[in-house]
């Protein structure tokens, strides 16, 4: 019957309450139907713009969460844009703008993970640092905890590739100079 309400709504252009977006949300997340998800909240969207309405910041929520399920990292981000262009006429409230730069940050650890890119680390810090200044959260806190230990991989990374350019130079100036490791001394 849900299903049925939740089409005839979308035909006409109606945003359900937020207690049946998220009876929707919780369903479809549980049977992994995330692009099922991101169209229903599209139109959500759509119909919020058509009618000048506010738009439903929990149904942007879970677009990004149901982005990071299927693995869409830039499509998550583009979603969370709203948390970091100011003056873009869009009032986010407070509340959510803290979870959606959370879920910013832990977008940006994700395309770190696979650019391993200093940017994404910053950006990351950036938005963590936000979300924690408008509100602290155990989310936050988590992204945290996992920014630490990505940046002390990326430092460990650099030195690691510090000290073999190192040798590499080395080597390549004993080979210029003709440097020869000596020889053990022989004992009879």
């Amino acid at each position: 019957m849900k299903l049925a309400e939740l089409l005839a709504a979308e035909e006409e252009h109606l945003i359900p309450p937020w207690e049946l977006r998220r009876e929707i949300a919780d369903r479809l997340d549980r049977y992994d139907l995330h692009r099922a998800y991101i169209e229903v909240a599209n139109g959500w969207m759509r119909s919020a713009v058509m009618l000048n309405k506010p738009l439903p910041w929990d149904a942007l929520i879970q677009m990004v969460s149901a982005y990071r399920a299927l693995r869409e990292y830039r499509s998550a981000l583009t979603c969370t844009d709203v948390a970091v262009e100011r003056g873009s006429g869009e009032r986010v409230p407070p509340g959510q703008l803290a979870i959606l730069c959370t879920q910013r940050a832990a977008i940006c650890l994700d395309l770190y993970e696979r650019s391993r890119s200093p940017d994404q680390l910053k950006e990351a810090r950036a938005c963590a640092s936000r979300s924690w200044a408008i509100e602290p959260s155990e989310a936050c806190s988590n992204v945290y905890e996992r920014l630490k230990r990505s940046e002390n991989e990326h430092m460990d990374e650099e030195a690691t590739a510090a000290r073999r350019a190192e040798e590499e130079q080395r080597k390549r100036y004993e080979q210029q100079r003709g440097w020869r490791q000596p020889k053990p001394p022989r004992y009879r």
